[in-house]
């Protein structure tokens, strides 16, 4: 199966002079992809499926990122007091 870091690898590969023929291919799939999104047959996100490596790369990138910024549950505060609706 093909995975991005596999893609990413390849295109680390590739001769500095055939660079803007790479960067010309991923253009025509940006196009076809804006051509789906007006349509409004492009699949919802949620339901793209992930291979086990990029999940664990995705793991591996992010976890720990709020160590430095822990989240915070501050008081709850008051609300306002408001008419009631007749």
């Amino acid at each position: 199966m093909i995975t991005k870091n596999l893609l990413k690898e390849q295109i680390d590969r590739i001769p500095y002079e055939h660079i803007g023929v790479i960067y010309r291919i991923i253009q025509v799939f940006e196009n076809i992809t804006d051509d789906i999104n007006e349509n409004k047959m492009k699949p919802s996100r949620y339901n793209q499926t992930y291979d086990k490596e990029e999940w664990l790369e995705f793991i591996k990138d992010t976890y720990g990122c709020f160590k430095d910024d822990p989240i915070k549950r501050w008081e709850q505060g008051e609300f306002e007091i408001r008419e009631t609706i007749q």
